[in-house]
């Protein structure tokens, strides 16, 4: 039987845009997908000459702004894919879906619970998909870690943590205008480590905590801690604590002042045994059982990403065909909206660290040869500290943490 492609469509072009660009091409060679429109705002640029003759000798139709591409796309195209700035999200979202499209919003749903609450009440109006780009969850390995944790056969889970310590260069603050922000054009967004680079992380240990297998943990309070060694508005050192409706405690530790990659690690406690997530090239997962305090290692596996991108389309097509809800669906990820703004108002904003622990370190790359990096002294260890230990900045004593207070949902 012949397959009926999905007229898939995307608002933008160039940076993560051009990535969604290029694995829907990888799906049209399944006849899963076709690419039917794009919009880009100024074709004549030179940055997207290449990509526009490449479009047009596909066929692909070009628009100017996505309103021209809601317009001109009924009945051509199915699925609209968002990969726009955070502060554009729950706007461009709504307005496809009310013009009749299914959408892929890229993580996070949005910057506020407020907009994400907007999303999904537009989704449930129109009976449109409306899914969130956190791909991550349909890796093989995670989905098993999900079925173990539901199963029960460990037991009640207890608690998880999560840590990621991944430095980034002032450039990378200084590459668009939304970076490090926590307002931006008139929206928050809460950009920081939380929010962007380890909400993938933040968004499984959610998923993985929540108790059916197609739910996400339902959070009944979150305390954070907000530190800024950058000069940017928003936080690059982060520590949040969310409490469950199942009586779970979720620990994530994150910053981007740090001079060394320490590949992100997630581990869950339960009663009778624990899990390891451990990042990597494969990643390796560790299923435990316990014996009195001992964990048995029972079983080990070795995962990929490297088609949960395609799996997460597949699974949004399977969605928009049978009239079923996605699993990356807004009900499975604002709870990370939720918690990254509660967090941020535990503890009344971003605490500015003093210039007597931190320093710059240039950076040499073929790319930006005079690049730098603002790094806290001897924050890796530190935090490897407060991850093994479960405990915030504060409650370590250091001389420059500050408490926040404890947010109920």
């Amino acid at each position: 039987m012949q397959k009926t492609p999905v007229a898939v469509a995307v608002i933008g072009a160039g940076g993560y845009a051009a990535t969604h660009i290029g694995f829907i091409t990888e799906l049209e060679k399944q006849d899963d997908a076709q690419l039917s429109a794009v919009v880009i705002r100024d074709p004549s640029k030179p940055v997207y000459g290449e990509i526009t003759a490449e479009l047009k000798q596909r066929n692909v139709r070009i628009y100017r702004t996505a309103s021209e591409l809601f317009a001109g796309e009924q009945q051509r195209t199915d699925l609209v894919v968002i990969p726009s700035p955070i502060d554009s999200h729950a706007d461009l979202t709504i307005k496809a879906l009310e013009a009749g499209f299914h959408v892929l919003c890229e993580k996070p749903a949005a910057g506020t619970t407020q907009e994400a609450m907007a999303m999904k009440a537009a989704s449930d109006k129109t009976g449109k998909v409306c899914a969130i780009g956190y791909h991550y969850i349909f890796s093989p390995g995670v989905q098993e870690m999900k079925k173990a944790a539901v199963s029960g056969q460990f037991g009640k889970l207890v608690s998880a943590r999560t840590i990621g310590l991944l430095p980034r260069t002032r450039s990378y603050y200084t590459r668009n205008d939304w970076a490090g922000k926590i307002n931006a054009f008139g929206h928050e967004i809460y950009d920081s480590p939380l929010q962007n680079a380890t909400g993938h992380y933040l968004n499984t240990m959610l998923y993985i905590a929540g108790k059916k297998p197609d739910e996400s943990a339902r959070i009944t309070s979150v305390y954070g801690e907000n530190y800024r060694a950058k000069p940017i508005e928003s936080a690059d050192t982060q520590y949040l604590r969310i409490a469950t409706s199942t009586g779970a405690i979720l620990h994530q530790y994150a910053t981007h002042a740090c001079s060394e990659r320490v590949e992100p690690l997630q581990e869950f406690f339960f009663e009778n045994g624990k899990m390891e997530w451990q990042a990597g090239s494969p990643v390796i997962i560790r299923l435990y059982g316990k014996r009195g305090s001992e964990y048995i290692l029972q079983k080990e596996i070795k995962d990929t990403f490297d088609t949960t991108r395609h799996l997460l389309y597949l699974d949004i097509f399977r969605a928009m065909k049978e009239n079923k809800k996605p699993l990356s669906t807004i009900e499975n990820s604002w709870q990370q909206t939720f918690a990254v703004e509660k967090c941020f108002l535990s503890s009344n904003g971003v605490i500015q660290l003093p210039s007597d622990i931190m320093e710059i370190v240039p950076v040499s790359s073929d790319e930006n040869v005079h690049d730098t990096i603002t790094v806290i002294r001897d924050i890796i260890p530190l935090m490897q500290e407060l991850y093994a230990t479960g405990k915030s900045f504060s409650e370590k004593g250091l001389s420059w943490a500050k408490q926040g207070k404890v947010i109920s949902a």
